[in-house]
């Protein structure tokens, strides 16, 4: 009786022992399951990147870029993106329930109010699971560079234009102001050449040339005329070229968003409200020296009635380029109230527009 009694007892201590072996590991367990749930180990977190604009990068102090970022989360959408310079908020991002998981975000920073020097660009991204995930790079701003003017003389009439080099290009820095002959605003064509002066209804080529318009935006051709205007070792330019232009704007001056002050001329624009627009700020355009001016176009009415409008809110460039399907031709084009230059506008050959000459 007493070794059974002494078996039951080693039984039981054993039992018990297994109950606080088993009992320490299921406290273990659910440590880790709290611990785990804490350090949100089961949570996927998300991935921030920032596409734009590049690590180390110089921006140029007064244009307006575009910052940029790549936003993943797999397992929980996106709540929200907010954008930082120095530690100071710029601005934000609410996607709020979107169907993706994975989106690309941006904001338009302008870069006036800052310093010259080195600046820190800072994302923070936050999913619906309040998991945060951050990505910064460092960027420096520096001056404008000075723009250095050339010059060229054309021959057919002794009329001096500036230059300028814009990355691979070279263009004239005034429109063209060749004028062989003067048009009545009363006649159009699409197939014989005809030049046009602003505001001008006469037909006398030397008065046409004393007028404050010709001095200052030159001559309006019609498309025929203009595919010829241009002197020798000059040539109107083609939707091409037109295109690299605005490429090269967007890579060193500014962006796609507002590359259009970095062109436009800093007089002469009608006054636009919204920072970025060309029009805002006037003082601040021309980073590129190509000097575009708002010299407006002529087009005839459908009641033909030739008229000239859009002095000080439109500069309209012919290209060289016709499109096959409709025979007509393309221009590039800026106005006063948006941040943008267009480049594949079309328009018919009898419209008055400007000539800028690019060199062979």
């Amino acid at each position: 009786m007493k070794m059974q009694q002494a078996i039951v007892y080693d039984v039981l201590v054993i039992i018990n022992s297994l109950k606080a072996i088993m009992k320490k590991r299921y406290l273990i367990f659910c440590f880790i399951l709290i611990l785990g749930a804490g350090c949100n180990l089961f949570t996927t977190y998300p991935t921030c990147e920032i596409i734009s604009p590049n690590e180390g990068g110089e921006i140029i102090k007064g244009t307006a870029i575009s910052i940029s970022v790549n936003v993943e989360s797999e397992e929980s959408l996106i709540f929200s993106v907010f954008f930082y310079i120095d530690s100071d908020c710029i601005g934000g991002v609410i996607p709020g329930m979107l169907d993706s998981t994975e989106n690309d975000y941006s904001i338009i920073w302008n870069t006036d109010s800052l310093n010259f020097g080195k600046h820190t660009i800072k994302v923070v991204a936050e999913n619906f699971d309040g998991i945060k995930k951050s990505d910064e790079i460092e960027v420096n701003i520096i001056a404008l560079p000075e723009v250095s003017f050339g010059s060229y003389t054309d021959t057919r009439d002794g009329h001096t234009y500036r230059t300028v080099q814009i990355g691979s290009q070279t263009w004239m820095a005034d429109n063209l102001a060749f004028l062989p002959a003067i048009t009545s605003p009363s006649n159009s064509s699409y197939s014989e050449s005809y030049y046009y002066v602003y505001g001008y209804y006469g037909v006398d080529i030397d008065e046409a040339k004393t007028t404050d318009y010709y001095k200052t935006y030159g001559v309006l051709y019609n498309w025929q005329s203009a595919i010829n205007a241009c002197p020798a070792g000059w040539h109107l330019p083609d939707s091409t070229e037109w295109n690299i232009l605005s490429q090269y704007i967007n890579g060193f001056y500014g962006n796609a968003y507002n590359n259009a002050k970095a062109l436009a001329a800093n007089s002469k624009w009608k006054k636009a409200n919204d920072a970025g627009d060309v029009g805002y700020d006037i003082s601040s355009n021309n980073h590129s020296g190509f000097s575009g001016l708002p010299s407006g176009y002529y087009l005839k009415t459908n009641y033909g009635e030739g008229i000239f409008q859009s002095i000080e809110e439109d500069g309209i460039w012919w290209s060289s380029t016709v499109m096959d399907d409709s025979n007509q031709p393309l221009f590039s084009k800026l106005t006063f109230d948006f941040p943008i230059v267009g480049t594949n506008y079309y328009g018919y050959k009898d419209c008055g527009y400007s000539v800028r000459c690019i060199k062979n």
